[in-house]
């Protein structure tokens, strides 16, 4: 399926709010001292934060779940309520929230998953906040087509991100580890991931 060109896989990276830290940053006051040792702390570091932050992400679902009307997009509740999330937090922005699902019973890991889409959807919408209203919007196609499920989120923004080997790249402090936390999560799923531009919009792509 040559859905896009695969690229070389990103490195891992926890994804953690701005201004929040992780009680695992106390390792970077170790220095291992062999390079097996390296390997390993480096695993552990960038894994734990991630996996972390996908499980508060999902109990901050469930606890909130009565607070937004769910709309059943797939058969997948976990993905109902993400899509339900942010589709009312766009109408909240004045933004255009645009979807095609076609997604079958969900055979994938579902908190990697919903990490992936949530971050994905996230981004989306952070990237609309300094656009006029009239340009507002968020495109998302999500369906599964022999046995992979492949995921696009669109959205327009208002200057091009700088990109470095293939992932979009931000100077602003504590930004950034939604990109790099898909592409990790993607990864361990077995999947691929791409970042681009056409013109003035951004574009996901994954195939899962």
């Amino acid at each position: 399926m040559k859905w896009f060109r695969k690229q070389e896989p990103a490195a891992a990276a926890g994804q953690l709010r701005s201004g929040e830290r992780h009680p695992f940053g106390m390792l970077r006051d170790f220095a291992p001292v062999r390079s097996g040792e390296t390997r390993l702390y480096r695993a552990v570091k960038e894994s734990v934060p991630v996996v972390d932050a996908a499980h508060n992400m999902i109990a901050g679902y469930v606890a909130n779940v009565d607070a937004t009307a769910v709309r059943r997009y797939c058969t997948n509740a976990m993905v109902n309520y993400i899509l339900s999330d942010y589709a009312a937090r766009c109408a909240d922005a004045q933004v255009r929230f645009l979807h095609t699902v076609r997604l079958d019973e969900l055979r994938v890991d579902e908190i990697m998953f919903s990490s992936i889409l949530s971050n994905a959807l996230d981004n989306a919408l952070n990237a609309q906040r300094s656009l006029p209203e009239k340009e507002r919007r968020i495109e998302v196609m999500l369906r599964t087509q022999n046995d992979r499920i492949l995921l696009s989120v669109r959205n327009p923004f208002g200057r091009k991100p700088p990109f470095v080997d293939g992932m979009p790249v931000t100077e602003r402090a504590g930004h950034g580890y939604g990109t790099r936390s898909i592409c990790y999560m993607t990864e361990r799923l077995g999947g691929e991931c791409q970042f681009t531009t056409e013109g003035n919009t951004f574009i996901l792509r994954a195939i899962i």
